[in-house]
């Protein structure tokens, strides 16, 4: 998957939607919070697939869209 600011753009929308915090995304995936907050904050060098797909799994977000995208701008 590609880890971009406009999925995680989409992530934040879609936590603020559900008035979920770090720790609600992280239960939801079975990740720790503070490493969706690392994700969001950017300070990680790169996701694994497989939390970047169970982050768009638990929040229902099409993660086509973004590979697309960013194919598509580089």
């Amino acid at each position: 998957m590609i880890s971009s600011p406009e999925l995680r753009g989409e992530i934040r929308k879609q936590m603020d939607i559900r008035r979920w915090d770090s720790e609600d995304l992280g239960r939801a995936t079975g990740y720790a919070g503070s490493t969706v907050r690392k994700y969001m904050c950017g300070t990680t060098k790169a996701a694994s697939d497989a939390f970047e797909r169970a982050v768009c799994r638990a929040l229902q977000i099409d993660p086509l869209m973004y590979i697309l995208s960013h194919k598509e701008a580089v």
